[in-house]
């Protein structure tokens, strides 16, 4: 009886929406993360965010990404693929802080929404940068056909826009 309830568990873990996203999520970060500078440890987490991700820097050079697997569930590998390079052009960012600079940091983005803008805008700048102007643009267009308005509106006033992308991107998408 014990072994059966195991391979239940196991089998609705694999089945689920969180276990899809996670296969996808850790094969497209194995495909891109050596483009960035990034010491220490990465793990991705899951829950309601209400869309997109959060990045989180803890102390000893650990990084955390957390992810909305309801809100990802029906991205392509090209959109996943731009969400997965913004946060990681966070992570490469936070790598170059302490952690007391780290919540620092945290506490000026948090008060003070300009602040929050240009850290959004410019680490989309940075993916680009890296080579995903492409895969941001599909993930940005992902993100304004959002049902949540409010996200919309948190997209639309912090990160680069469709448009913005192209005309940072060198060479055109």
């Amino acid at each position: 009886m014990r072994l059966s309830l195991i391979s239940f568990i196991l089998i609705l873990i694999i089945i689920s929406p969180v276990g899809a996203i996670s296969e996808r999520v850790d094969r497209i970060s194995e495909e891109i993360i050596e483009n960035y500078q990034i010491e220490g440890d990465l793990k991705y987490y899951y829950k309601d965010l209400n869309g997109g991700a959060e990045t989180r820097k803890y102390p000893f050079n650990r990084y955390g990404v957390i992810l909305d697997s309801e809100f990802l569930q029906d991205t392509n590998d090209e959109e996943l693929k731009g969400l997965l390079a913004h946060e990681l052009a966070h992570i490469e960012d936070y790598s170059s802080m302490t952690f007391p600079e780290f919540l620092l940091f945290g506490a000026i983005y948090i008060l003070f929404e300009d602040f929050q803008r240009d850290v959004e805008r410019e680490t989309d700048k940075t993916a680009i940068g890296k080579g995903f102007g492409k895969e941001l643009l599909a993930f940005r267009e992902y993100s304004l056909k959002s049902e949540d308005s409010a996200y919309v509106e948190r997209v639309k006033k912090n990160y680069l826009s469709p448009e913005e992308i192209i005309e940072y991107s060198e060479g055109g998408i």
